[in-house]
């Protein structure tokens, strides 16, 4: 699959997606959102390896340190996203 294609199955998921989640609940929503910040808890180690490898790829092609450093994902990073998720899940439905 080329790029175009790619990007255009993406999008077509997305608004499909986006069609679901406006007839959700806020129970949904917010299940589903507890959901993400346990499945990112569940998925730290993946997601620090895939970042590594993301950083040596980057390195390799001369990305300036400073950017190498905001880009890199710690352990604590990782919860710190996972808990973001979970604070939005307490705030009020804009919906």
């Amino acid at each position: 699959m080329d790029i175009k294609d790619y990007m255009q199955t993406v999008g077509r998921q997305a608004r499909a997606a986006s069609r679901r989640l406006a007839m959700a609940t806020t129970a949904e929503k917010n299940a589903a959102l507890r959901h993400i910040a346990s499945a990112i808890r569940r998925e730290k180690a993946a997601l620090v390896s895939a970042n590594q490898q993301d950083l040596a790829a980057a390195r390799a092609n001369g990305l300036e340190p400073a950017m190498l450093d905001r880009l890199t994902l710690t352990e604590k990073g990782v919860d710190a996203m996972a808990e973001g998720v979970e604070q939005v899940a307490t705030l009020p439905d804009p919906v």
